[in-house]
């Protein structure tokens, strides 16, 4: 009994953390005009794709392992498995398109101090 405690304690905790946070990111993103960068669009795509797989995903997964039986009917179980199949793999590509704006960003960076330190020398 005592890992299905736990188990339920850590869903709760990342809930409540997914939810939260992803919402402040949101929030904070489409609010301020000023916030509106590629690379801050980039990060508000993947905080509402996180926050769709924490409300859709985290709950209809958490239960049925408890209860080993599937109770909210066949049209969630669908609905589940679609947004499952869907979330994950745009999770995946917003954040490899982030960290691929973002390493070009540096890389340019460096390139220009270089290039002052060349035209300088």
């Amino acid at each position: 009994m005592e890992a299905q405690e736990l188990r339920i304690a850590l869903y709760v905790c990342i809930f409540v953390l997914s939810v939260s946070g992803n919402s402040l990111v949101a929030l904070t993103i489409a609010q301020n005009r000023r916030m509106r960068t590629l690379t801050n669009v980039l990060l508000m795509n993947l905080s509402v794709a996180d926050l769709l797989l924490a409300v859709f995903c985290m709950p209809f997964t958490l239960i049925p392992t408890l209860l080993q039986n599937f109770i909210f009917g066949p049209v969630v179980c669908v609905l589940v498995r679609y947004m499952q199949g869907k979330l994950a793999p745009s999770l995946l590509a917003t954040r490899s398109l982030a960290e691929n704006h973002e390493m070009t960003v540096i890389c340019v960076e460096v390139l220009h101090y270089f290039v002052k330190i060349l035209q300088g020398a």
